[in-house]
């Protein structure tokens, strides 16, 4: 549920209201179980959208591009961890070794490339290089899907934080 009400609140900051209910709507019942959905739309999202209405208007173009890039950019991290997640996303062929071995071969471009959309500036430069990141990291990134799993997604999770942050930053800053 936290995912559904993080992504309610981003969606209602972003777009037109109108827009943020058929999006919420059609997401939350397609990503989440049924009784959390049911809390997100028809509890939560009603809430937020009201208590966002006023400072949505405020907010200026320029800040929500930002905004929209630093979701496209955490959306990337957690996306590829979520592809080497082994029960999650029905794709097996992405746990097979050569498959593993090259998106671990990709994942620092692909953190870079993230990084780069997102501007959200790095804690850890290494992290984003893939470089000693958990010690053998070398050797299971690419043998294991797990790794890049966990990996990625501590990556995408500490994106999240971030990108929370910056989101209420805008959100109290235009709500004066």
């Amino acid at each position: 549920m936290n995912f559904g009400v993080l992504v309610s609140t981003i969606t209602n900051v972003l777009l037109p209201a109108w827009a943020a209910d058929k999006a919420i709507l059609f997401l939350s019942f397609k990503l989440i179980g049924e009784e959390d959905a049911d809390f997100v739309y028809n509890v939560y999202n009603p809430q937020i959208a009201l208590a966002l209405k006023d400072i949505k208007t405020r907010i200026p173009h320029d800040e929500i591009i930002t905004m929209a890039r630093r979701v496209a950019g955490t959306h990337m991290k957690i996306v590829f961890a979520f592809c080497f997640q082994e029960e999650m996303p029905p794709i097996p062929f992405l746990w097979k070794p050569l498959s593993n071995n090259i998106a671990a071969l990709i994942l620092p471009t692909w953190n870079k490339i993230a990084d780069h959309i997102s501007g959200t500036p790095q804690l850890d430069e290494w992290v984003t290089q893939s470089i000693d990141v958990y010690p053998g990291d070398d050797t299971c990134r690419g043998y294991s899907p797990h790794a890049l799993w966990h990996e990625e997604s501590a990556n995408g999770l500490l994106e999240i934080t971030l990108l929370c942050d910056y989101f209420n930053g805008v959100v109290q800053k235009y709500s004066q």
